[in-house]
């Protein structure tokens, strides 16, 4: 059953706002998304159902980046009346002022109510798009360039350019050609040609620095609109760490960096362990499930290459049943190995029958498939082809052998052979 209340954002009808010149590298496309949607201000509600994602999706992300001072809750947003005729309008702060920058931030999270006139009109558009564009309409208005694009004050200027190419796939004029707009067509092309000199003026180091110079309250300097004292946001954050969405997802984060550290350092085991937990925790997580088969890999080539040292010095001391086992272990567990499968098919031609001449042939075709330029390999191959009677493929070998190595005198004198039988 869905609340309304959620524990560390606030109810669902709660302000919610990016926090000004906060930290934004190494955010996830995800993350970036939800940073948008709240942009200067938006309801808890509003950004879940713009996000696109599951609830409990973006719960967990809004939670993550809460906790890190990306996104902060700004009290309850409410509707202000259109002023009517006659009405007075309220008084303006003077300039200069330290009200004038409070204003002007307070202004961007302030959406008038959507015209309910303009939403009845006959037009060829779906209502949820002609509130999209009501919206924005009256986004537009005004000179805060960052609100426009839906990017918190001071966002970069590449920030700026992505948020406009963004904004321009939904918003362009082309994408609406042929369709009856009504009055929806002047709104259309009003916002494109804002959202296009907002991006122009932010993202031109000249025009940005001059238009940062007018309007100082959104270079990215000025206070949050909610300052907490050090104690009280480090009980907040101990808080959030407790909530059920935020401790899974940071246990999830912690398992899987710690997985890839160990993998990046060779520690395949230790990898393996924290990356296993870390699947049982989110089965459908792409990034865990690679991370975990290549710690697997890496923990199977390790013990392939223990297992390759051993079989050689059973194999030196003569112990041939030992060297074959050992042999056998390590080309199993790195099947990649052109060498590990060479050096078992020796061992197997040097002292073995018909069953398992049968495996060595397996074994020494992978090698010479693994690396078709090594003249070694491939000259393996064309002795196993020949000692099982298939004298056409192996000619084909040798013949392959002495391209690569054309003094060879094992693929010469068996080619002899070959070629003259009488």
């Amino acid at each position: 059953m869905r609340t309304d209340f959620i524990n560390g954002l606030g109810g669902r009808s709660s302000l919610i706002c990016a926090v000004p010149g906060a930290e934004s590298r190494g955010l996830s496309p995800e993350e970036q998304r939800l940073v948008v949607c709240a942009g200067a201000g938006a309801t808890l509600g509003e950004v879940i159902a713009a996000s696109g994602f599951s609830e409990s999706r973006a719960i967990a992300l809004l939670l993550g980046l809460r906790l890190r001072g990306i996104i902060q809750p700004g009290g309850v947003r409410r509707a202000q009346p259109m002023p009517s005729a006659g009405m007075p309008r309220p008084p303006t702060p003077a300039m200069g002022t330290a009200a004038t920058s409070t204003a002007s931030r307070q202004k961007t999270a302030v959406i008038l109510p959507v015209d309910s006139t303009a939403l009845s009109e006959e037009v060829d558009l779906e209502v949820e798009r002609m509130k999209e564009i009501l919206e924005l309409d009256q986004r537009c208005v005004g000179d805060d360039f960052f609100a426009m694009l839906g990017l918190t004050p001071g966002a970069s200027g590449p920030e700026a350019k992505k948020a406009y190419y963004e904004l321009s796939k939904r918003f362009h004029p082309d994408r609406f050609f042929g369709k009856n707009l009504g009055s929806y067509k002047a709104r259309i092309d009003r916002i494109f040609r804002k959202l296009t000199e907002a991006q122009a003026v932010l993202t031109e180091p000249g025009r940005r620095q001059g238009y940062l110079a007018q309007h100082p309250e959104l270079g990215g300097a000025a206070a949050s609109a909610v300052e907490l004292d050090p104690a009280r946001a480090a009980e907040r954050r101990a808080r959030l760490l407790r909530h059920p969405y935020l401790a899974k997802a940071a246990k999830l984060h912690e398992l899987t960096e710690r997985g890839r550290a160990m993998v990046h350092k060779g520690e395949f085991a230790r990898a393996y362990t924290d990356l296993s937990l870390a699947s049982q925790i989110d089965p459908r997580n792409r990034e865990v499930a690679d991370l975990l088969q290549a710690a697997k890999k890496g923990g199977d080539r390790f013990r392939a290459e223990k297992e390759f040292h051993d079989g050689e010095s059973a194999e030196k001391m003569g112990d041939y049943p030992e060297a074959l086992l050992r042999m056998r272990n390590a080309a199993q567990l790195d099947s990649d190995n052109a060498e590990y499968a060479a050096r078992l098919a020796r061992l197997i031609l040097s002292g073995g029958g018909a069953v398992e001449l049968k495996e060595a042939h397996g074994l020494a075709r992978r090698a010479a498939e693994l690396k078709p330029q090594n003249a070694d390999y491939r000259l393996l191959f064309a002795r196993v082809l020949h000692k099982a009677g298939l004298d056409k493929n192996a000619q084909r070998e040798f013949e392959a052998v002495l391209k690569l190595r054309p003094e060879d005198p094992v693929a010469k004198e068996h080619l002899k052979k070959l070629r003259w039988r009488f």
